[in-house]
């Protein structure tokens, strides 16, 4: 079957709930030279997220690590950072626990390096937080993440 691109998969469930926000994280450099996962996988991932509370964390983490091959690492932390962390500060917590829990250190580092690259293009038009509360927000969330 033909792999879905990121961002058809994160479109089809309505993942990119901030336009504005994906916006200003739409940066070239922010592109992942990765491959995509199949449909399919990208389907599932979503799915995850949107059942994921604390008292699931591990029954999630599971299925998660029965489904994400290294290959696809690049493309999970650029959804966990830009459709996930960047809006939905409330759930930090969880999704470190969800991150720690899947037990790769791989992954982990992929997603640190991912969340620096968000922020530094954030930074690159800091000039725009002064007029933007979007941007102010997405700095701020970063921040707490």
């Amino acid at each position: 079957p033909p792999q879905a691109s990121a961002s058809s998969v994160l479109n089809a469930h309505g993942f990119n709930s901030s336009p504005q926000l994906d916006n200003l994280l739409n940066d070239p450099d922010l592109q992942p030279s990765a491959p995509q996962p199949p449909a399919w996988i990208g389907n599932q991932i979503g799915q995850v997220f949107n059942a994921l509370v604390k008292d699931n964390v591990e029954d999630k983490a599971e299925t998660v690590r029965g489904i994400l091959t290294p290959e696809y690492h690049d493309w999970f932390a650029m959804y966990l950072v830009k459709s996930r962390v960047s809006k939905e500060v409330n759930l930090h917590n969880t999704y470190i626990e969800f991150l720690e829990r899947i037990g790769n250190s791989t992954l982990i580092n992929v997603v640190t390096n991912t969340t620096y690259d968000c922020l530094r293009v954030l930074l690159k038009s800091v000039d725009e937080a002064v007029v933007s509360t979007l941007h102010r927000t997405g700095l701020k969330n970063f921040g707490f993440w």
